[in-house]
């Protein structure tokens, strides 16, 4: 996951001109609101400013739907991808995860990388000798 948000931080970072933009252009949308509430009576501007708050909550929210939505797809290619490329003691279970994480989304995604991605990093994997260093060392015992 590491890989991955390195990559989002990336591009955030070389996009950071385009979200400055937009994000000011929020701002004008809604300076408008505050202004002509502020023509009231004393209370125009307070309820103007509770409006914007609620619209600004609103798009708050649905931002981050929006943003859990992509992250969690992104998670789900992502394990989908590791269990098509990783090999299993028996064909079975690689198409049992693939049906669990298919037809189960993010949380059959989740339970993937619980269960078989971060169990098998936890292994350490130890390279084959070369018959070089296999010899240097057997000659060394001599």
């Amino acid at each position: 996951m590491g890989d991955v948000g390195c990559m989002l931080i990336g591009i955030i970072y070389r996009n950071m001109k385009i979200i400055k933009t937009l994000l000011l252009s929020l701002l004008g949308l809604f300076l408008p609101a505050i202004t002509l509430a502020g023509r009231g009576e004393g209370t125009g501007l307070f309820a103007g400013l509770i409006g914007l708050f609620i619209f600004v909550i609103y798009f708050v929210f649905i931002g981050g739907f929006i943003i859990l939505g992509i992250l969690g797809t992104v998670v789900w290619v992502w394990m989908l991808v590791d269990c098509a490329k990783r090999e299993f003691k028996n064909e079975n279970d690689k198409l049992l995860w693939i049906l669990v994480i298919v037809l189960a989304g993010v949380v059959g995604a989740i339970v993937y990388y619980f269960v078989v991605k971060k169990q098998s990093n936890k292994k350490v994997v130890k390279k084959p000798r070369s018959k070089k260093v296999a010899k240097k060392r057997s000659s060394r015992k001599k």
